[in-house]
């Protein structure tokens, strides 16, 4: 289906530039010694995601007025950003925050702009059985982004600077444009025999309805569609903001998403606060988080095939409690590097899964909508919010506790090995343990250097006060949310 390899492309482009600002580049400004607060910015430039129900209306309006719309979109996603990361190449460095963050939400706005129409297409153009076909492959692109917007663009970044890894990623971007130079302009890219033959009477009958009321709007001047498109908008994101229950869904979603989000969008930050050098926190981390998506949307697909929906749904946030539970107590006793690392896959695994779950479910809510991708935006604004909102408030959080000569200390290789056994929020932070030597400064040139030194890092205990404690409450606010996500979706027979 060509929806298919249109999807693969849209989110692959997306998770390149977005998982850049969630991992790529939080690692290489802790490692410059950037303070948590400042690197927290970054995430101020997914804020187009965030608030995209609001001009999902406009956006929609645009598209449906011309078959070619959907394709012109995609192709300016593609053009922008392999054009961003050729001028940031050309003219920023990792220390130009305020340049990073205005080119970065360029691309932010318009992968919005093409995940609200792609999304809305999916709704009508797809069956039910195939939208969670869709929805897995959608993750699985977001894993060959993770692929290339942080294992490689950390690795590149290490041996070759800024500039190379930035050029690096635009040729990747250009080279997934390709099906949206070949796809059709004629607006259909889905399994329509399949849906038609799930639709009701009823709904055949509002469609035919809606199709001759836009044959007959299309008549009008220029001025006044565009006085309608404007109104239309305008009254679809009012009838969505007076559903209660797509408020309900959104609150549900929040909760499932924020344990993500406090933990995963600092997760590189505290790669390198342990001791790993970029090229291993590259690997690390865009290993993590690629095989994770790899592992969790197929796994999420057949639980759903194997158990039903709303019983595969209660086991993957009991595994995500489990996981969270593995990351407090490891935390509070031990600080092991290693359970670090499994509990960082364990928290991937989830996200991953978890959408394909959410997705699902989100366009399930919206099929019987006739405004199905103002909705679905808006649904999805729960997930945008989340890691924006998230992002933020979990940078701030270690700034509290992670003073900046701390900071500056670990991003030159030193305390990465405090031996402590217990939590105290109070002065004397997290107990007498025993301080060992800095780990070695010395940038690694080959994979055996990284291999070694991941085996040394991985092979320790302790972290330093100040970061055990800043990451001590946010695994604690994450396990609090995942039960209460737990206890809504036990006794909530709808979730199905």
């Amino acid at each position: 289906m060509k929806l298919y390899s249109i999807s693969f492309s849209v989110y692959s482009i997306i998770s390149i530039f977005t998982l850049m600002i969630y991992g790529a580049l939080p690692a290489i400004m802790a490692k410059d010694g950037i303070a948590p607060q400042e690197i927290g910015l970054l995430y101020l430039t997914m804020i187009p995601f965030m608030l995209s129900f609001f001009y999902s209306g406009l956006v929609e309006g645009w598209r449906k007025k011309n078959a070619k719309n959907f394709k012109i979109l995609c192709l300016s996603l593609g053009l922008v950003s392999t054009v961003s990361f050729l001028a940031l190449g050309a003219f920023a460095s990792p220390q130009d925050i305020g340049i990073m963050c205005a080119v970065f939400m360029a691309m932010c706005l318009l992968g919005a702009c093409a995940i609200i129409s792609l999304n809305a297409i999916a709704i009508t153009q797809t069956s039910a059985d195939k939208k969670v076909s869709l929805n897995t492959i959608m993750l699985l692109a977001s894993g060959v982004g993770g692929i290339l917007g942080i294992i490689v663009a950390l690795i590149v970044y290490e041996n070759f600077g800024f500039s190379v890894a930035c050029f690096v990623m635009a040729f990747f971007v250009a080279l997934l444009c390709v099906p949206f130079v070949r796809m059709s302009a004629n607006g259909q890219y889905g399994n329509l025999r399949g849906v038609n033959s799930e639709i009701s009477p009823t709904n055949s009958a509002k469609i035919a309805t809606n199709a001759t009321n836009y044959a007959i709007d299309s008549t009008p001047s220029k001025d006044s569609l565009h006085f309608k498109d404007s109104c239309h908008s305008k009254d679809s994101i009012l009838q969505t903001l007076k559903s209660l229950s797509l408020w309900g869904w959104l609150g549900f979603f929040c909760l499932c998403m924020l344990p993500i989000a406090l933990a995963n969008t600092t997760s590189t930050m505290l790669l390198v606060y342990i001791g790993f050098s970029l090229d291993v926190v590259g690997i690390v981390s865009g290993v993590i988080n690629c095989v994770a998506m790899f592992v969790g949307a197929p796994l999420a697909y057949l639980l759903i095939r194997i158990f039903g929906f709303h019983p595969a749904f209660i086991a993957l946030l009991c595994f995500c409690v489990a996981v969270f539970e593995l990351l407090l107590v490891n935390m509070w006793l031990w600080q092991n590097h290693a359970l670090i690392l499994l509990g960082l896959a364990g928290v991937g695994v989830y996200m991953c899964a978890l959408c394909v779950f959410m997705y699902s479910l989100g366009m399930r809510v919206c099929e019987s909508s006739e405004q199905s991708g103002v909705d679905f935006s808006f649904l999805r604004s729960a997930e945008n919010a989340c890691f924006v909102i998230g992002g933020v408030i979990a940078s701030q959080i270690l700034g509290i506790f992670i003073a900046q000569d701390t900071i500056e200390a670990l991003s030159k290789g030193e305390g990465h090995s405090h031996h402590s056994r217990e939590i105290d929020f109070g002065s004397a932070g997290l107990g007498s343990g025993d301080s060992s030597t800095a780990s070695t400064e010395s940038s690694l040139s080959g994979f055996s250097e990284a291999l070694a030194d991941f085996s040394e890092v991985l092979a320790r205990s302790g972290i330093e006060v100040s970061v055990a404690n800043g990451y001590f409450a946010l695994f604690c606010a994450s396990l609090v949310f995942g039960l209460i996500a737990l206890a809504i979706t036990a006794c909530n027979k709808k979730i199905a």
